[in-house]
């Protein structure tokens, strides 16, 4: 006796639910993983050492649960947008540099990152003025 295809996933709902969740969990794996974040900038340049990038990173997240859903009965899946951080970034002139990071978080908090003002006199010796965080206090973007 052979069986098809579909009698084979009919008489197994559970199995096929499980196949079902796993595909789709491979595929969005294939397509986000290392994906949770994206950055994107762009630079004007106004003339010799005279410059302004602005950029944005975003964090997001989706959630999927069983019998989540409005109706109690289907999956639920919710895309979330956790953070949004702008990026600025100017050059006076050669010697006279600034930076201006801030983060809005998922519950409207905006918090200021980086705020500096940099002199770069020599390659040898610099001054930083301003607010700056370390690398592990901004790790998520």
């Amino acid at each position: 006796m052979m069986i098809t295809d579909a009698v084979f996933w009919r008489h197994r709902p559970n199995l096929l639910k499980r196949r079902d969740l796993f595909l789709a969990g491979a595929a969005a794996f294939a397509l986000l993983a290392g994906a949770d974040s994206a950055k994107a900038a762009g630079t004007i340049t106004f003339g010799d050492d005279q410059s302004i990038t602005v950029g944005m990173g975003l964090r997001t997240s989706f959630t999927s649960a069983e019998d989540g859903a409005p109706n109690g009965t289907s999956r639920s899946a919710d895309f979330s947008l956790d953070s949004i951080r702008l990026y600025i970034d100017g050059s006076l002139n050669k010697y006279i540099k600034a930076t201006f990071n801030t983060e809005r978080e998922a519950d409207g908090s905006i918090e200021v990152l980086d705020g500096y003002v940099r002199f770069e006199f020599q390659d040898e010796f610099n001054i930083w003025v301003g607010r700056m965080l370390p690398d592990s206090a901004t790790f998520f973007l």
